[in-house]
């Protein structure tokens, strides 16, 4: 059989131990045949140096191979300008020209950039893109049978976790710390939201918690402060018991400072809200006076001695069972009924109604005091 040879000239990087020309056996395949061919194959090994050179910076470091130009890098990246300061009015300079040149650059290309697809009349973020995020689906809607396909493939809504996996899922999140800042963001975002649940008429209702389900939450919370405080509660905390008594401090300074008795504990917002209503009337609203402590057990908020008149400003969380402030405590209804029994007058006002429209709570008090002063 008749050999061929042939010469090739391949570049082969320093690194490679072999310095010499050898020979190498190729098997080729050609339609369907298998031919043998000696095939010599020179390598022109280029290696400027054995070692490589040091980096001029005065590190101490070797330079790399530069594998396009065929010979040793002068510097190690990043080392140009190693060792060399600028001047601050150098510094200055540069990085007010950074600013403009940026703050030019990014109005002009902003203004410049095509508008999104979907019709929004917003534009998208970079040349080339059609859409802006999220918006390639805006007024398309899946069919049943397409919804069906995509359930069970990549998206676990829906899936049925096994109670092995739910155990460990359990385990993995228990004694989880959230940050201060981590806290406030998801404060903020759930601010003014409603917890609801879906229907099977797709129609939105609250979602109210079971007294197991409240357990169980309880339970969790022990197991948690348990872990990383060491007790049941956290009120049962060295820190939380001094922020406690600082909080009480500062209760009572503010109350001393507002000329106010120091018991009970007077709201900030029933403060305002006794404040604004003194600005009406020229008589004397007196705050917490102690004249029925014995004969009703109780500290009006206000009282207005010329027409018998108690106010009461009724907090969400000290004075009513449900959240829209319609039902009172049996506590409550006894208090009034006893102050009520001594030919008091009592005009309420509600948390709830002095969040959403103090004007109205203002008219509805000028009015009884008109009322009080014709009779």
């Amino acid at each position: 059989m008749e050999t061929t040879k042939e010469e090739f000239v391949f570049f082969i990087s320093p690194y490679t131990p072999s310095n010499q020309y050898y020979q190498v056996m190729v098997k080729e395949t050609l339609k369907g045949r298998s031919i043998m061919s000696e095939v010599v194959v020179s390598v022109n090994n280029v290696q400027p140096s054995d070692v490589a050179p040091l980096c001029p910076c005065g590190c101490g470091g070797s330079v790399g191979w530069n594998k396009c130009a065929k010979k040793w890098n002068k510097w190690i990246v990043g080392h140009t300008r190693k060792g060399k300061h600028c001047s601050e009015e150098t510094r200055l300079k540069n990085s007010l020209g950074r600013k403009g040149k940026t703050k030019e650059f990014c109005e002009n290309r902003n203004k410049n950039l095509p508008l999104c697809d979907c019709g929004c009349g917003e534009r998208v973020r970079s040349y080339g893109d059609r859409y802006i995020k999220y918006h390639n689906r805006r007024g398309k809607h899946l069919s049943e049978e397409h919804k069906n396909k995509l359930k069970g493939t990549s998206w676990s809504k829906g899936k049925k976790l096994s109670e092995e996996h739910k155990r460990k899922l359990s385990i993995a999140m228990s004694g989880r710390i959230r940050t201060k800042e981590h806290s406030q963001n998801i404060s903020k975002a759930l601010l003014g939201k409603k917890y609801v649940a879906k229907t099977g008429t797709d129609k939105k209702i609250k979602r109210i918690r079971t007294k197991e389900h409240n357990r169980k939450i309880g339970e969790s919370l022990k197991r948690t402060c348990l872990k990383t405080k060491g007790v049941e509660y956290y009120s049962q905390t060295p820190e939380r018991r001094e922020k406690a008594r600082i909080f009480k401090i500062k209760q009572m300074e503010e109350q001393f400072l507002n000329n106010e008795p120091l018991h009970p504990v007077i709201g900030s917002l029933e403060r305002d809200c006794l404040n604004i209503f003194q600005k009406y009337i020229s008589y004397t609203i007196q705050r917490n006076t102690n004249m029925f402590k014995y004969t009703a057990g109780a500290y009006p908020d206000g009282f207005i001695q010329e027409f018998n008149l108690v106010i009461e400003f009724d907090e969400l969380r000290h004075h009513f069972i449900d959240k829209e402030c319609k039902i009172y405590t049996d506590k409550d209804i006894a208090r009034e009924l006893s102050l009520a029994s001594q030919g008091l007058i009592i005009f309420r006002i509600t948390e709830k109604d002095w969040k959403e429209d103090q004007s109205r709570c203002i008219d509805r008090f000028k009015m009884l005091i008109e009322e009080l002063k014709v009779a």
